[in-house]
């Protein structure tokens, strides 16, 4: 049992730095209790560097030009980050288990009934690392420029290497060495960005009281504006938060824990995005970094464009380091450091496919930020049980291949599935994305997208609702 009110004398920080320079030998199995080390503030630098990423300019920009007044966007963005709370919630299952998100979902959807899960969660992350990974290695195309290093595709294959090097050696190391890197990345990409912002502050119209609305109504649009940075931030990060907890002591306070993970993740991610919305009023954010670049001084543009580098390299990290984890959550039995391999393999294919040959990266995009059809829900059925257990696991049986208290029906809790299915439709029904518009969103609801909303709190419901028809110990 985790404790909140009294104080907690934690292992020493020194073993987690003398860990950090050998590649991590656990994946998916439960972490010794000797093992266990750090204190609940660590995961803070975690998350900020994660969520530091240049592309917090970009989806504050787009709440920015849906025509609403400055205050409306600012609050909007302000609110679709709450859920970030939910995030560090779900991330007390680590210390309490001491193995990874998707894994602990079996014990909502069943040994085999969470494999679809797993798949759909490998196949997202590897997704956003691809994309990730395109705008970083173009953004590293004009570094090389600028420094004479080759031209033309062997200087876009030269970025492409250097990109995917910088992200897949940490997530190789492993837990240790992501804790070690972040906080200075975080550091560096402060300052990067705080410059970038004020070097841009003149072209800001403060007096900015909004335009033609992209929605029917102001609601509907604030619904609208709403939806982007949630779905691109806390509910894209439902599916791991226990996956850098799980090396935290079983005491680890819950509440800090929740809270250091939210506030991580937060703090930096509405101050990128508020800016974004700023800067919106007086320039076109839909291309920060050739946009930016006109008002920047000449000297500052190489650590402008090593700041967008490090900010997708230290948010690649977290994707490739759980993509790994749910890859072999899906089955895949090798060792850690070789499912990370694996997806450096495939986010360089797609990459390169993209770069060299078809930039198919703005449908890719669209299609990626779909996926919040199946992470909601699946986080409202794993949000739902997790509470029901009172966050307690039989964290062995997670591991069985067969029987347990999570076998269910032959591998499959159907209640879970059903939950799942029913959220994953009201979501569907009430999303306005560049993909698919629903005649809901369209029509009765004036342009708002609901998925997010919709397929948390209906999947979540309908587990609550599944899950209390019959008897079962969750204490």
């Amino acid at each position: 049992m985790a404790v909140d009110s009294v104080a907690v004398d934690y292992p020493s920080t020194k073993l987690a730095s003398q860990q950090a320079f050998e590649i991590e030998t656990h994946g998916i199995d439960i972490i010794p209790d000797e093992e266990r080390h750090g204190h609940p503030s660590q995961i803070f630098w975690v998350w900020a560097a994660a969520c530091s990423a240049f592309g917090g300019l970009i989806l504050g920009g787009i709440v920015g030009g849906m025509g609403m007044p400055l205050w409306a966007s600012i609050l909007a963005v302000l609110l679709a980050n709450v859920p970030f709370l939910v995030v560090g919630y779900l991330g007390t299952a680590g210390p309490e288990t001491g193995t990874s998100t998707i894994v602990i979902a079996r014990a909502a959807f069943g040994t085999r009934g969470n494999w679809p899960g797993a798949v759909l969660s490998w196949m997202t992350v590897i997704g956003w690392d691809a994309v990730n990974c395109v705008i970083g290695t173009l953004a590293l195309v004009v570094l090389l420029e600028k420094a004479g290093i080759a031209s033309g595709q062997l200087q876009q294959g030269i970025a492409l290497v250097i990109f995917v090097f910088l992200t897949i050696v940490i997530a190789v190391f492993g837990h240790a060495m992501i804790v070690l890197v972040q906080k200075p990345l975080t550091i560096l990409i402060a300052i990067g960005l705080g410059a970038t912002f004020l070097f841009a502050l003149p072209s800001i119209k403060w007096d900015f009281a909004g335009g033609t609305l992209a929605g029917a109504t102001g609601i509907s649009t604030f619904f609208l504006a709403m939806a982007i940075p949630m779905a691109a931030g806390p509910f894209s990060f439902l599916n791991y938060p226990a996956d850098y907890t799980r090396y935290l002591p079983r005491s680890a306070s819950r509440t800090q824990t929740t809270l250091w993970t939210a506030f991580g993740a937060f703090l930096p991610t509405i101050l990128i995005e508020i800016a974004g919305v700023l800067l919106a009023t007086g320039m076109d954010m839909s291309d920060p970094v050739n946009t930016l670049q006109k008002f920047i001084p000449g000297w500052f543009l190489l650590p402008f464009l090593g700041v967008v580098v490090l900010g997708l390299v230290s948010n690649n990290i977290l994707n490739s380091y759980s993509s790994g984890l749910s890859l072999m959550a899906a089955g895949l039995n090798v060792k850690r450091y070789k499912s990370v391999l694996i997806d450096a393999v495939v986010m360089t294919i797609v990459a390169a496919w993209a770069i060299f040959f078809f930039n198919f990266i703005g449908f890719w995009t669209q299609f990626l930020s779909m996926m919040v059809i199946w992470l909601a829900p699946w986080g409202g059925v794993f949000a739902v049980d997790y509470f029901l257990r009172h966050t307690h696991y039989h964290p062995a049986e997670l591991l069985q291949e067969k029987g347990g208290s999570y076998w269910y029906s032959r591998g499959v809790n159907w209640r879970a599935i059903l939950a799942f299915a029913l959220g994953m439709v009201a979501a569907f029904f009430t999303t306005n994305a560049p993909l698919w518009v629903s005649p809901l969103s369209s029509g009765p609801l004036g342009g708002a997208d609901l998925s997010s909303f919709a397929g948390f709190i209906v999947a979540g419901l309908a587990y609550f609702l599944l899950e209390a028809r019959r008897s079962v110990d969750f204490a």
